[in-house]
């Protein structure tokens, strides 16, 4: 979808249960009074904060969008606006997002006892915010010039042939668990960085690991040297997989031939290829680095710090904007 960042960022949030409604704060013990701040009615749950608010409900009045009250105050996980997504357009779901951004915009003005806008103008501002952004988007298309030559302009005419996009991350099947793994190199520190993420179906984040490793090796070692690492890891943290990808074509490809010359690379496959054996029927693909971006991040990442860093069911702040980027892809 085509919306601002901070507009993606809130919506991950939001389909994430990772507001910080009252509810959500008093489990936290944060603070002790569950209590709406807007309309003082009801438990304040995402659901109710964003849909059925007395205030959240006449701003959607005002959008001329209706919406099963029912349904979305009991929302989890994002699952009503997964539903939304199947009943509306792209353009109609674009205009939602906005709205509910601009909604938690105004409930977080009363919460810090501020005044919030009126319904019709919180509903007209999301609209407007939206449009402006893709006006100003659309200007930095470059602009087609009107002076053309004769064979400029027969070129122009003729059809542009352009390279097929390449493949963004994908997510796994329901249930499944798939990990990305990346490496970098520092040649003039003599460390390798290793970077791993662990993701579900729904694109959120399980469990992430940056580490950093002494030695410049190979470029197909240091990958493999990080697949190794990444499945130790998993293993450790007894967490499922069941894909498994990397953009090391040639480690990829060595894992599902046999191996038999003594080398160090291979020594590592052998420990790879035991480490794959308590993942039951895991696979191992190779993909392009358009597809491993947040492991990339990651492994960058690992190049600047002293300590291994993990962190689970959180995006890691490194590649915070990739994750957000892909779920919106």
């Amino acid at each position: 979808m085509q919306l601002p960042p901070k507009v993606k960022i809130f919506a991950w949030k939001a389909i994430n249960d990772a507001l910080p409604v009252a509810t959500s704060l008093v489990k936290r013990k944060v603070i002790t009074d569950a209590t709406c701040s807007v309309c003082q009615q009801a438990w304040e749950s995402i659901g109710h904060a964003l849909f059925t608010c007395t205030y959240a409900r006449a701003v959607w009045r005002h959008s001329g969008l209706l919406f099963d009250w029912r349904l979305s105050s009991a929302t989890y996980k994002g699952d009503y606006i997964c539903h939304l997504s199947t009943i509306y357009s792209k353009p109609e779901m674009e205009q939602i997002m906005c709205t509910l951004w601009a909604i938690w915009t105004e409930r977080n003005q009363v919460v810090h006892n501020k005044k919030a806008k009126l319904a019709q103008a919180t509903a007209s501002f999301a609209l407007t915010y939206l449009n402006n952004y893709k006006s100003a988007q659309s200007k930095y298309q470059p602009a087609a010039s009107s002076d053309f030559s004769n064979q400029q302009l027969q070129q122009h005419l003729l059809p542009t042939v352009r390279p097929p996009a390449a493949p963004p991350w994908q997510p796994p099947p329901a249930g499944a668990f798939k990990l990305n793994v990346d490496a970098a190199v520092d040649t003039s520190k003599n460390v390798t960085g290793v970077g791993a993420v662990i993701r579900a179906s729904s694109g959120s984040v399980i469990a992430a690991l940056s580490k950093q490793l002494v030695g410049n090796f190979k470029s197909h070692e240091m990958e493999a040297l990080a697949l190794f690492h990444s499945l130790n890891w998993a293993l450790q943290q007894q967490l499922p997989l069941s894909q498994v990808e990397t953009d090391a074509l040639m480690v990829a490809t060595a894992l599902q031939a046999p191996f038999n010359s003594k080398s160090a690379f291979n020594d590592i496959l052998v420990d790879i290829s035991c480490l794959l054996s308590f993942f039951p029927n895991v696979t191992v693909s190779h993909v392009k680095r358009t597809a491993n971006q947040a492991a990339h991040g990651l492994a960058k990442f690992a190049l600047g710090v002293d300590e291994t860093c993990y962190w689970f069911e959180d995006i890691p702040h490194p590649i915070y904007s990739v994750i957000v980027d892909e779920l919106f892809v």
